[in-house]
This record gives structure tokens, C-alpha cells and sequence, in this order.
């Protein structure tokens, strides 16, 4: 795998919607699924097929293969690259119905890098917060240079799930190192 990419030392967590989908899953669908999550920050992930492959080790026809698996089962969105431009992958918050053959249809530049809010970076790794959540998080850790740094380590390194409470939000938040 490429040095580029972000993983969890001992652990990593999947949604449901991809646990509901497991047993149809190929080794490359599930490996990709996860390459994808690893550099999606909310944003699609404009990448190459051939550079999918290169990073997890496979072939193109199974990234090809692999992809439209995830696809079908509304895992991952495409964007189809324009010109010179490549494919864009991105991971719905909410999981899709199988009828749901969504495509974005604006071209996504891979060299626009969009400085995420906290509250974003809370609401990619966890769930979206109330603004009295929000303000026993900046509570918690008031230094908010810190908190933007924990939220995006814990970010590449997995998100908590939803059915968390947020107590249990704060006290992951309090042990990241990052």
C-alpha cells in the first residue's frame, strides 16, 4: 500500500450499511471500500482505477469488478471524470436504496482542498451535534487547533459509530493522540 494512506493501527469501523452487504462482498470490494473511506473526508475522492489498483495491491479488471459491486449496492457514488479528469468516488452519509443509481454530476478538481469547521469534522466522524453539544465539546478541549487535529486523526483512523451517545463521543475524543 501506498504511504499516502491512513489506517488504524488495531482496528477499523465499518457502517452497517457495508456489514449488511458482507456476505456478497468480494476481498477487493471490501478492501476498496476501505482505501475509499481512508481519503474521503466528505468530498469525492477524485482517484484513477489504475492508481486503486497500484495502492491495494490488485488487478484493474477486479478494482473495475470490485467497484461496480459497491456501486450496485450504493456502498460508493461515481462521478465519471470528464477529459482528462478521472473517476470520483464518494461514501453516502445515509446508505442508498438499490434503485438509488446516483452519479454527481459537477467535476470535482483533485487539487481543491476545502478547509473543513470543526462541526464538520465532528459530523463526518461521528454524527451531526446540537449546538449544546457542540459547546460542551469546545469545553472539553477549548484549544480548537487540538480538537480540529483529534477530530481529523480520528478521521483516517475510523469514526464512531452513531449509536454512540455523545458522552461516549467526548470520552474517545479525549483519548486520541494524534
Amino acid at each position: 500500500m501506498s504511504d499516502h494512506l491512513h489506517h488504524a493501527e488495531s482496528c477499523i469501523m465499518l457502517s452497517t450499511a457495508v456489514l449488511n452487504h458482507m456476505q456478497e462482498m468480494t476481498a477487493a470490494a471490501l478492501r476498496i471500500y476501505i482505501y475509499l473511506s481512508s481519503r474521503n473526508l466528505g468530498q469525492p475522492v477524485p482517484v484513477a482505477v489504475a492508481n486503486i489498483a497500484v495502492d491495494n495491491g490488485l488487478g484493474k479488471r477486479s478494482v473495475i469488478s470490485a467497484l461496480k459491486l459497491l456501486r450496485d449496492h450504493s456502498l460508493i457514488i461515481r462521478n465519471q471524470g470528464k477529459g482528462a479528469h478521472c473517476n470520483s468516488y464518494c461514501i453516502p452519509d445515509v446508505p442508498l436504496g438499490p434503485e438509488s443509481a446516483l452519479t454527481i454530476s459537477e467535476p470535482v478538481s483533485p487539487t481543491a482542498e476545502k478547509q473543513y469547521t470543526v462541526q464538520e469534522l465532528v459530523k463526518f466522524v461521528y454524527r451531526p451535534v446540537t449546538d449544546q453539544e457542540f459547546a460542551e465539546l469546545k469545553r472539553m478541549e477549548p484549544d480548537q487547533t487540538v480538537l480540529r487535529k483529534k477530530l481529523e486523526c480520528l478521521h483516517r483512523t475510523g469514526s464512531v459509530p452513531r449509536s454512540f451517545t455523545f458522552a461516549h463521543f467526548v470520552e474517545v475524543i479525549k483519548n486520541v493522540l494524534y
